[in-house]
């Protein structure tokens, strides 16, 4: 039985015969033929007829194979259409079943809760933003973002685009999407300049939701921070969901003067519990707050004021409050037999303030404490004393008197996290030698486990590495994280940094999370920043 063909399948039954024309080739003519192929002669004219009868028939054939050759052809492109349609197919039909068309609705609200852009940063109502572009995907994810209120929970408005920047229609849809769900509110006039009608219509119509209102951040340029404070009235007496507040004044005048904030708008919000009241980019102008606040219920607080005398009254104020940032701008001396402050719940506390404010406070269950001023710590040990607290985190900024703070330390056996930053001309050297571990009884901070300090170029970066070595080999427990840094654009690879560079290198080798960063002052929050109240 004779094999199909090798190249196109057919069977040999069916394939198509040679003309009769063809296989009736004579034996005469091919031998003829074959010699003529093999030798330079000219055919005789006897032969002439012959090979002329050969190259007519082997044009036939090539024309016929030719033929069938583009029917195949055409046959295997019809077949590797058929074969991609089937694996589309295939792969559409496969992801009918796909687990992911199973997900539940809220579980891909979850999802899409992600995606969602940070209040603070948000573009206004941009359609190209979640929740808007979410429900122009399909149909299921449109029925979900618009059945989940949640998603449209946050609205920000800015004073300053124009009418048509944004439509009346678009803040109605995006209130009425929320629907009763718990909403965080912006409202950012910073440049000082209301173009669009439609913001003050959008007051409106957010108005009316203060009800579901949690968050209200207010973002306003000090010309016309009073303005939008009055307008916001109508909602005095509908807060009852409102727990945080936030109010930054922006001004670009340095020299302005400082701002009042007055009014009894948010005078009643009984679930009210943080309350951030500062001023950008100048945070040495104070806000005087005449808010009338049941400030007694609030547990996270930042402010700035003028007098010592003031913070204090407000601190009174709240004695319930958990983490609290304040700072006063002015270098008042506090007026005699000022009383001291309790603060039975404070954990939290960043203060920036000179003289004697700090002695002045009582928080013994604080953890945290954050000191801004070059004169700050000299009132530290008083504080701790008073307040028999236990801290484990200490953060300084600005230290000018590295052999004092040497002599508090030992009172803070609790600390685990410290963080320094030097004044220009302090010099550590005495404070950090008395830091080194030995092993004994008379190590000072024995708990430490965090570490960064830094400053201009004299402030004793050998002496630092040298000790935090001490706690990596010798500490127990070991040292987990260290930093130093030069306020200075150094090249770490400087000659001068070589042994301290490579004690580094060599630490952070065997497993120790240790930098060296040159040409900046970072912020202690660029470290241990998730502590800052």
């Amino acid at each position: 039985m004779q094999a199909p063909c090798w190249k196109c399948g057919a069977s040999p039954t069916n394939a198509p015969g040679l003309p009769e024309s063809e296989a009736m080739l004579s034996s005469l003519e091919l031998d003829s033929a074959t010699y003529l192929l093999h030798s330079n002669d000219a055919p005789l004219a006897s032969e002439i007829p012959g090979v002329r009868h050969i190259v007519s028939a082997e044009r036939n054939r090539i024309e016929r194979l030719q033929t069938e050759i583009l029917e195949l052809q055409k046959a295997l492109e019809r077949r590797m259409q058929e074969l991609e349609e089937t694996k589309a197919s295939l792969k559409n039909h496969t992801a009918i079943l796909s687990a992911v068309r199973r997900v539940p609705a809220e579980i891909i609200c979850e999802i899409f809760s992600y995606t969602l852009p940070c209040t603070r940063r948000v573009n206004g109502l941009d359609t190209q933003q979640a929740p808007w572009r979410l429900g122009h995907i399909c149909r299921q994810w449109r029925a979900t973002v618009l059945g989940y209120p949640p998603l449209w929970s946050s609205i920000a408005v800015h004073a300053s685009w124009d009418d048509d920047t944004y439509s009346l229609a678009m803040v109605e849809t995006h209130l009425r999407r929320s629907a009763n769900a718990s909403l965080a509110v912006t409202l950012d006039c910073k440049d000082g300049q209301i173009k669009s009608s439609n913001f003050s219509k959008s007051i409106d119509l957010i108005l009316r939701h203060s009800t579901h209102w949690v968050t209200l951040s207010l973002r306003l340029h000090h010309l016309v921070a009073a303005r939008i404070l009055a307008r916001l009235r109508p909602a005095m007496g509908r807060l009852p969901a409102l727990r945080t507040l936030e109010f930054v004044e922006v001004t670009k005048q340095y020299r302005t003067p400082d701002s009042s904030l007055t009014g009894d708008t948010f005078s009643i919000a009984p679930a009210l519990q943080k309350v951030f009241l500062t001023r950008e980019p100048f945070h040495n102008v104070a806000l005087t707050a005449d808010l009338q606040l049941s400030w007694s219920q609030l547990t996270h607080f930042r402010g700035t004021w003028r007098f010592q005398e003031d913070g204090l009254n407000i601190l009174r104020s709240t004695p319930n409050v958990v983490e609290c940032g304040i700072t006063i701008v002015g270098r008042d001396s506090l007026p005699p037999g000022s009383t001291h402050v309790a603060l039975p719940n404070l954990r939290r506390l960043s203060i920036d303030a000179h003289g004697g404010f700090l002695e002045l406070l009582r928080a013994p269950l604080l953890q945290e404490l954050w000191i801004t001023g070059d004169t700050a710590h000299y009132y530290l040990r008083p504080f701790i004393q008073h307040s028999s607290c236990t801290l484990v985190k200490l953060v300084m900024d600005d230290c000018s008197d590295p052999p004092w703070l040497a002599m508090i330390l030992p009172d803070i056996p609790t600390l685990t996290t410290l963080y320094i930053a030097f004044s220009d001309k302090a010099i550590a050297k005495v404070l950090f030698d008395a830091l080194k571990i030995t092993g004994g009884p008379s190590d000072i901070l024995p708990n430490l486990t965090h570490l960064a300090a830094g400053g201009s170029s004299g402030f004793g970066i050998n002496a630092f590495v040298n000790m935090a070595a001490t706690r990596w080999y010798k500490g127990t427990p070991r040292l987990s994280f260290m930093r130093t840094f030069y306020r200075l654009d150094v090249s770490s690879s400087s000659s001068a940094f070589k042994d301290v560079v490579s004690l580094i290198e060599k630490m952070r080798g065997e497993g120790l999370d240790a930098g060296f960063d040159t040409g900046f002052r970072p912020e202690p929050r660029n470290y241990f920043g998730l502590g800052c109240p």
